[in-house]
């Protein structure tokens, strides 16, 4: 998420020694190094002004995701005459994903956009400055793990774990609001494929096969990448 312009931002910020720690953090923050590795060779002010960066960071990003009313995606669209600039999608039943974006006690969207482009085996990257939007393809990128809270036994193989192809399952709880199919292809990104819950609450016992799934809690843990895609 952090990359120019938002480095931009942080050097408006003129923070003592952030242009000695600027190389080794963007390099960090690209995850071509390893983050925790590196915090751990700052000294103590070193690593206070990379705090003092962080919260002016989510102070930057803490309007941004579905608002409390569930009616709109916030995305933070940051430039050089205004890094708070914002753009909004607003929902409607065809947009799905929504949900899986929703802040919950098992996870928190924060979104900002970026020059990354989303590829899959039908949707590539077409290389033009303006890309036309056609209504379809991969929306957005997730890694996801086994949600283990609540969970008897609390322990699994999580190491022994993946996704498989043409499964069903649920995000955050069992009964969610969505759940997902998985297709999987070999040499291709795994996608999920949004789901409405039509399922009557009385059934929901019989589908305590699918498997139920959250967001990666941090980088060190067990997860696998997918696309979410519109369908």
């Amino acid at each position: 998420m952090i990359q120019e312009p938002l480095l931009s931002f942080i050097d408006r910020l003129r923070v003592e020694a952030w242009k000695e720690l600027k190389p080794q953090a963007r390099l960090a923050f690209k995850g071509e190094i390893d983050f925790d590795n590196w915090i751990d060779t700052l000294n103590n002010a070193e690593a206070s002004y990379i705090h003092f960066v962080f919260e002016k960071l989510l102070e930057l990003f803490k309007d941004t995701g579905i608002d409390r009313n569930d009616k709109n995606l916030s995305i933070l669209w940051p430039h050089s005459s205004d890094p708070y600039s914002c753009v909004k999608l607003c929902y409607d039943e065809h947009r799905l994903w929504f949900k899986i974006l929703k802040d919950s006690e098992w996870s928190a969207t924060f979104a900002v956009a970026t020059s990354l482009c989303l590829e899959t085996s039908d949707h590539v990257c077409r290389r033009t400055v303006e890309a036309p939007w056609i209504g379809g393809g991969s929306l957005f990128s997730i890694a996801v793990c086994p949600n283990l809270s609540g969970t008897v036994p609390l322990v699994v193989l999580v190491k022994e774990w993946q996704l498989r192809d043409g499964e069903n399952y649920w995000i955050g709880k069992c009964g969610a609001e969505v759940w997902v199919s998985v297709h999987k292809m070999p040499n291709s990104q795994t996608e999920f494929h949004v789901k409405r819950n039509c399922i009557p609450t009385k059934f929901w016992s019989r589908l305590r096969d699918f498997q139920i799934l959250r967001e990666r809690q941090d980088e060190k843990s067990r997860a696998e990448a997918v696309h979410v895609s519109c369908t």
